[in-house]
């Protein structure tokens, strides 16, 4: 069976875009701010539980996946970055865009990195293309335009879905996996989806950031 991921632009702050460029702020004022008050924050973030359940599947200190270093968290908007992503998903394959993926989220999730800033963006794609004609190319396309009209479309589309979390896992259009289902909750999702004959074995992914 082939099964093709496909990820699809999310704005966890849509109105981080409005803001200017290099607008930051903690991960804590963010989440305090959306609950109302740190006590609230801090239970549904032990509700969430993402320390064990990275750990489940492989995520532990060895590889920076502490509490320390999530709550180091910087936030920003994170168009540039689904630009930079989808454009290396079209120039040059899935495999080096989830390579990207990888490496962005490796810097935001564990070294506290801004996902809007430009030498991050830089260095992670340096990282998986190299410093060559492809890495200029993505550089020529943070300093232009090119691929925002596409990410806000799909960004309203996937809203219009009914999607407002994340990470939620759609396939073949029809099989919904909650962002908090575990690894067990998904294995079943998706045994109940070839069982009922998935049509073209496609799966679509909302992104984590």
């Amino acid at each position: 069976m082939k099964v093709h991921l496909h990820r699809v632009p999310f704005f966890l702050e849509p109105d981080y875009n409005s803001r200017p460029p290099d607008f930051t702020e903690t991960h804590d004022t963010r989440m305090i701010r959306k609950f109302g008050s740190k006590e609230t924050f801090l239970r549904v973030r032990k509700s969430h539980g993402l320390i064990p359940r990275g750990e489940a599947v492989g995520l532990n200190a060895d590889n920076g996946w502490t509490q320390e270093n999530l709550t180091r968290r910087i936030q920003s908007s994170t168009l540039n970055a689904h630009r930079l992503l989808l454009f290396v998903a079209q120039e040059y394959g899935s495999v080096a865009s989830e390579k990207l993926y990888a490496e962005l989220n490796k810097h935001h999730f564990t070294e506290a990195g801004v996902l809007n800033d430009r030498t991050l963006l830089r260095a992670a794609t340096v990282e998986v293309l190299g410093d060559g004609a492809e890495a200029h190319a993505c550089e020529s396309l943070l300093d232009s335009e090119r691929g925002k009209k596409e990410v806000l479309a799909v960004v309203d589309a996937v809203s219009a879905a009914g999607v407002n979390s994340i990470p939620t896992l759609v396939i073949d259009g029809q099989h919904v996996i909650s962002p908090t289902a575990g690894t067990e909750e998904v294995l079943g999702g998706l045994r109940r989806a070839v069982q009922g004959g998935v049509q073209g074995h496609r799966a679509l992914a909302v992104p984590v950031f």
